[in-house]
Protein backbone atom coordinates (compact mmCIF):
# COMPACT_ATOMS: atom_id res chain seq x y z
CA UNK A 1 0.00 0.00 0.00
CA UNK A 2 1.65 3.10 -0.75
CA UNK A 3 1.29 6.01 1.82
CA UNK A 4 0.28 9.09 1.67
CA UNK A 5 3.34 10.83 2.78
CA UNK A 6 4.86 8.84 0.45
CA UNK A 7 2.94 9.40 -2.86
CA UNK A 8 2.86 13.27 -2.50
CA UNK A 9 -1.34 12.91 -3.25
CA UNK A 10 -3.47 15.68 -2.08
CA UNK A 11 -4.20 15.70 1.60
CA UNK A 12 -7.84 16.28 2.05
CA UNK A 13 -8.20 17.78 5.59
CA UNK A 14 -10.75 19.25 7.92
CA UNK A 15 -10.20 21.88 10.83
CA UNK A 16 -13.05 21.90 13.29
CA UNK A 17 -12.38 24.56 15.31
CA UNK A 18 -15.25 27.53 16.19
CA UNK A 19 -12.54 30.73 16.47
CA UNK A 20 -11.57 31.91 12.51
CA UNK A 21 -8.26 33.24 13.60
CA UNK A 22 -7.18 29.87 14.80
CA UNK A 23 -8.38 28.36 11.75
CA UNK A 24 -6.79 31.14 9.30
CA UNK A 25 -3.62 30.72 11.58
CA UNK A 26 -3.66 26.96 10.75
CA UNK A 27 -4.01 27.32 6.90
CA UNK A 28 -0.85 29.59 7.36
CA UNK A 29 0.72 26.93 8.79
CA UNK A 30 -0.16 23.89 6.57
CA UNK A 31 1.11 26.02 3.47
CA UNK A 32 4.31 26.58 5.59
CA UNK A 33 4.49 22.85 6.02
CA UNK A 34 6.83 20.83 3.74
CA UNK A 35 6.09 17.63 1.82
CA UNK A 36 1.89 18.62 2.59
CA UNK A 37 0.08 19.34 -0.54
CA UNK A 38 -3.61 19.75 1.26
CA UNK A 39 -7.24 20.54 0.21
CA UNK A 40 -8.68 22.24 3.82
CA UNK A 41 -11.69 22.63 4.81
CA UNK A 42 -13.40 24.55 8.00
CA UNK A 43 -16.04 23.11 10.00
CA UNK A 44 -16.59 25.93 13.04
CA UNK A 45 -18.23 23.85 14.93
CA UNK A 46 -18.72 20.95 17.04
CA UNK A 47 -21.98 19.82 15.65
CA UNK A 48 -21.01 21.38 12.20
CA UNK A 49 -17.48 19.06 12.37
CA UNK A 50 -19.85 15.65 13.48
CA UNK A 51 -21.82 16.39 10.60
CA UNK A 52 -19.42 16.73 7.91
CA UNK A 53 -18.26 13.09 9.03
CA UNK A 54 -20.63 11.78 6.70
CA UNK A 55 -19.59 12.98 4.15
CA UNK A 56 -16.28 10.44 4.46
CA UNK A 57 -14.12 12.83 2.28
CA UNK A 58 -11.08 13.66 4.63
CA UNK A 59 -7.75 12.17 5.35
CA UNK A 60 -7.31 13.70 8.64
CA UNK A 61 -9.02 16.09 11.15
CA UNK A 62 -7.47 18.54 12.99
CA UNK A 63 -9.93 19.73 16.34
CA UNK A 64 -9.55 22.45 18.47
CA UNK A 65 -10.03 21.75 22.13
CA UNK A 66 -12.39 24.51 22.81
CA UNK A 67 -15.21 24.20 20.97
CA UNK A 68 -17.99 26.88 22.88
CA UNK A 69 -19.33 24.77 25.72
CA UNK A 70 -17.95 21.19 24.69
CA UNK A 71 -14.49 19.70 23.91
CA UNK A 72 -12.60 18.43 21.42
CA UNK A 73 -12.17 15.80 23.47
CA UNK A 74 -15.38 14.79 23.45
CA UNK A 75 -16.06 15.38 19.78
CA UNK A 76 -13.31 12.77 19.26
CA UNK A 77 -14.69 10.29 21.00
CA UNK A 78 -17.94 10.93 19.17
CA UNK A 79 -16.39 10.59 16.06
CA UNK A 80 -14.52 7.48 16.85
CA UNK A 81 -18.27 6.32 18.01
CA UNK A 82 -19.61 7.19 14.67
CA UNK A 83 -17.24 4.80 12.85
CA UNK A 84 -13.98 7.53 11.83
CA UNK A 85 -11.23 5.63 11.11
CA UNK A 86 -8.93 8.30 10.22
CA UNK A 87 -6.19 10.37 11.83
CA UNK A 88 -7.54 12.97 14.78
CA UNK A 89 -5.16 15.56 15.66
CA UNK A 90 -6.26 17.48 18.85
CA UNK A 91 -5.25 20.79 18.92
CA UNK A 92 -5.20 22.89 22.41
CA UNK A 93 -4.10 26.51 23.29
CA UNK A 94 -2.16 25.21 26.54
CA UNK A 95 -0.29 21.81 27.22
CA UNK A 96 -2.14 19.78 29.59
CA UNK A 97 -0.67 16.18 30.71
CA UNK A 98 -3.93 14.99 31.97
CA UNK A 99 -5.93 16.02 28.62
CA UNK A 100 -2.47 14.58 26.46
CA UNK A 101 -2.73 11.43 28.34
CA UNK A 102 -6.86 11.47 27.98
CA UNK A 103 -6.31 12.23 23.90
CA UNK A 104 -4.72 8.85 23.33
CA UNK A 105 -6.05 6.94 25.73
CA UNK A 106 -9.44 8.12 23.82
CA UNK A 107 -7.67 7.49 20.18
CA UNK A 108 -6.50 10.65 19.12
CA UNK A 109 -3.51 10.33 16.22
CA UNK A 110 -1.52 13.41 18.04
CA UNK A 111 -1.61 16.11 20.82
CA UNK A 112 -0.33 19.61 19.62
CA UNK A 113 -0.18 22.47 21.76
CA UNK A 114 -0.60 25.43 19.47
CA UNK A 115 1.61 28.11 21.21
CA UNK A 116 4.25 25.66 20.36
CA UNK A 117 3.55 24.97 16.90
CA UNK A 118 4.89 25.48 13.69
CA UNK A 119 4.68 24.32 10.07
CA UNK A 120 7.53 22.13 10.55
CA UNK A 121 5.98 19.90 13.44
CA UNK A 122 2.53 20.61 12.11
CA UNK A 123 3.21 18.97 8.74
CA UNK A 124 5.68 16.39 10.35
CA UNK A 125 2.46 15.48 13.05
CA UNK A 126 0.36 14.41 9.71
CA UNK A 127 2.24 12.49 7.81
CA UNK A 128 3.19 10.30 11.01
CA UNK A 129 -0.63 9.90 11.33
CA UNK A 130 -1.08 9.26 8.30
CA UNK A 131 1.63 6.66 8.07
CA UNK A 132 0.37 4.95 11.32
CA UNK A 133 -3.24 4.60 9.95
CA UNK A 134 -2.21 3.25 6.57
CA UNK A 135 -0.61 0.75 8.43
CA UNK A 136 -3.36 -0.21 11.14
CA UNK A 137 -5.71 -0.68 7.65
CA UNK A 138 -3.45 -3.01 6.01
CA UNK A 139 -2.49 -4.61 9.23
CA UNK A 140 -6.70 -5.18 9.92
CA UNK A 141 -6.48 -6.51 6.14
CA UNK A 142 -4.26 -8.84 6.79
CA UNK A 143 -5.78 -10.19 9.87
CA UNK A 144 -9.08 -10.43 8.22
CA UNK A 145 -7.53 -12.29 4.84
CA UNK A 146 -5.61 -14.69 7.54
CA UNK A 147 -9.08 -15.26 9.48
CA UNK A 148 -10.64 -16.36 6.69
CA UNK A 149 -8.17 -18.03 5.49
CA UNK A 150 -8.00 -20.28 8.75
CA UNK A 151 -12.00 -20.26 9.34
CA UNK A 152 -12.08 -22.32 5.62
CA UNK A 153 -9.03 -24.45 6.01
CA UNK A 154 -10.75 -28.16 5.33
CA UNK A 155 -8.36 -29.57 8.46
CA UNK A 156 -9.80 -28.87 12.01
CA UNK A 157 -8.12 -26.28 13.57
CA UNK A 158 -8.55 -24.00 17.17
CA UNK A 159 -6.34 -21.65 18.81
CA UNK A 160 -6.30 -21.55 22.58
CA UNK A 161 -4.35 -19.85 25.53
CA UNK A 162 -1.41 -21.35 26.53
CA UNK A 163 -1.73 -21.17 30.39
CA UNK A 164 -5.69 -21.33 30.99
CA UNK A 165 -5.98 -23.79 27.77
CA UNK A 166 -9.24 -22.01 27.07
CA UNK A 167 -10.24 -22.23 23.66
CA UNK A 168 -10.24 -18.81 21.58
CA UNK A 169 -11.17 -19.39 17.79
CA UNK A 170 -11.99 -22.60 16.01
CA UNK A 171 -12.75 -22.99 12.43
CA UNK A 172 -15.74 -24.42 10.71
CA UNK A 173 -14.28 -27.96 10.18
CA UNK A 174 -13.56 -28.08 13.97
CA UNK A 175 -16.92 -27.13 14.60
CA UNK A 176 -18.00 -29.74 11.90
CA UNK A 177 -16.11 -32.66 12.97
CA UNK A 178 -15.93 -32.41 17.20
CA UNK A 179 -20.27 -31.31 16.82
CA UNK A 180 -19.97 -28.30 19.09
CA UNK A 181 -21.22 -25.07 18.38
CA UNK A 182 -18.76 -22.03 18.07
CA UNK A 183 -19.91 -20.11 21.08
CA UNK A 184 -20.17 -24.03 23.60
CA UNK A 185 -16.22 -24.10 21.47
CA UNK A 186 -15.59 -20.91 23.03
CA UNK A 187 -16.56 -21.71 26.67
CA UNK A 188 -14.30 -25.20 26.73
CA UNK A 189 -10.84 -25.40 27.22
CA UNK A 190 -8.36 -27.86 25.23
CA UNK A 191 -8.73 -30.03 28.28
CA UNK A 192 -12.71 -30.66 27.55
CA UNK A 193 -11.59 -32.32 24.10
CA UNK A 194 -9.75 -35.26 26.12
CA UNK A 195 -11.05 -38.09 27.67
CA UNK A 196 -10.53 -37.79 31.38
CA UNK A 197 -8.35 -40.29 31.40
CA UNK A 198 -6.13 -38.41 29.27
CA UNK A 199 -5.80 -35.35 30.71
CA UNK A 200 -2.99 -35.81 33.33
CA UNK A 201 -0.57 -37.15 30.31
CA UNK A 202 -1.71 -33.94 28.35
CA UNK A 203 -1.04 -31.98 31.25
CA UNK A 204 2.63 -32.82 31.84
CA UNK A 205 3.44 -33.23 28.00
CA UNK A 206 2.45 -29.73 27.79
CA UNK A 207 4.98 -28.38 30.87
CA UNK A 208 7.71 -30.09 29.59
CA UNK A 209 7.80 -29.30 25.80
CA UNK A 210 9.22 -25.92 24.32
CA UNK A 211 6.43 -22.73 24.50
CA UNK A 212 3.51 -24.72 26.13
CA UNK A 213 3.56 -27.07 22.77
CA UNK A 214 2.27 -30.83 22.45
CA UNK A 215 4.66 -32.95 21.36
CA UNK A 216 3.42 -34.46 18.07
CA UNK A 217 2.03 -37.68 18.72
CA UNK A 218 -1.33 -40.03 18.73
CA UNK A 219 -3.73 -38.52 21.02
CA UNK A 220 -7.40 -38.89 21.71
CA UNK A 221 -9.81 -36.13 21.63
CA UNK A 222 -13.38 -36.19 22.19
CA UNK A 223 -16.64 -35.53 20.36
CA UNK A 224 -19.66 -33.76 21.62
CA UNK A 225 -21.51 -37.16 21.25
CA UNK A 226 -19.16 -38.97 23.26
CA UNK A 227 -17.00 -40.93 20.62
CA UNK A 228 -13.64 -40.58 19.99
CA UNK A 229 -11.32 -39.21 17.28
Amino acid sequence: MTKPSEAGQLIRLLVVDDDEDDYLITRELLAEADGIAAEIEWAPGYDEGLRRIIETRHDVYLVDYRLGSRNGLDWLRDAIAAGVRQPIILLTGRGNPDVDHAAMEAGAADYLVKEALDGERLGRSIRYALDRAADALELDRSRRQYEGLFLQMPMPMLVYQRDSFRILAVNDAAIEHYGYSRDEFLGMTTLDLRPEEDREAYLRAVATYPRGLVRAGRWRHRKKDGSEI
